[in-house]
């Protein structure tokens, strides 16, 4: 399991020999995260607040749900230009002669990407919560670090998805993975979490179960087999649909409503037509 470190780093000065640094605390990319200026030199040990290249990760910690993360990292790029200018000695990258410029850069680009955000369309109806799960990369990392290897990430992905629907009660959140995301261990999921993962090569799909009778024995748990999917698509009918494209709105129909839309009885000039090859018919 992660524990916390010893002692925590706070505001003040660390002694080494001759050289002494000041230690100013830069929450944001992490919890504890702090850089080590000397001052004397006119050098800033910056970690991985101020990178030259790239702005960092925004530490989302499942220990305090209710933080701030980003605006507590925004803070410490601002708290940057309070010192003296120094060179810039960073975790990654090369060093660059001036730490003020880089964060500059980073302010500029943080303003840039919210006011983005701001500008985007919202629509109050939404009540979902997308979260992203990198499984390739983030994951097995965090799990890693989290708890002992030896639980596997499957579990590490439910455990850390249960703890987000977790700090948003009012919210669904639909957690998206590919083919190692799925297994025994995502039965009995809450009403606010739902779990979608691509198919396995070899796994085989069945009808679902039938409803129960009163005979004696255990219930059928699912229905007939189906097939892996190489054998659904070989099997599949395949209807190709011509889509005009034009600048009126289109009409749309579903199995059982009316026209929602309206569009010309023939395309305009400009239009442009594409096929494109809509779900599959399987054989019953």
């Amino acid at each position: 399991m992660w524990e916390a470190p010893d002692r925590w780093l706070g505001a003040g000065t660390l002694r080494f020999g001759d050289r002494e640094l000041r230690v100013v605390p830069t929450p944001g990319h992490t919890k504890g995260h702090v850089v080590f200026l000397d001052e004397q030199r006119g050098l800033l040990f910056s970690g991985d607040h101020v990178l030259p290249h790239i702005t960092p990760s925004i530490g989302f910690e499942l220990a305090e749900p209710g933080g701030r993360p980003l605006a507590d990292y925004l803070d410490s790029l601002r708290l940057m230009t309070r010192y003296a200018d120094a060179r810039l000695l960073p975790a990654h990258g090369p060093v660059a002669d001036s730490a003020h410029t880089r964060v500059a850069e980073l302010l500029v680009h943080h303003d840039e990407r919210l006011a983005k955000s701001l500008a985007a369309p919202t629509y109050r109806t939404f009540t979902g919560l997308v979260v992203g799960l990198i499984a390739q990369t983030c994951l097995p990392v965090l799990a890693r670090l989290w708890q002992p290897r030896h639980i596997g990430k499957l579990a590490h992905a439910r455990e850390m998805a249960e703890l987000i629907a977790a700090r948003y009660p009012g919210r669904t959140v639909h957690v998206v993975g590919d083919a190692a995301y799925v297994g025994e261990y995502l039965r009995g999921l809450g009403e606010t979490l739902t779990w979608t993962s691509r198919l396995k090569v070899t796994s085989v799909l069945h009808e679902l179960a039938p409803p129960r009778t009163e005979k004696k024995g255990r219930p059928r748990t699912k229905g007939n087999r189906l097939g892996t999917p190489a054998d659904l698509a070989a099997t599949a009918t395949w209807r190709t649909t011509q889509v005009a494209a034009t600048d009126a709105p289109t009409p749309c129909r579903s199995p059982r409503s009316s026209a929602c839309g309206t569009a010309p009885s023939t395309p305009a000039p400009s239009a442009s037509s594409s096929s494109v090859t809509t779900s599959p018919q399987f054989p019953r």
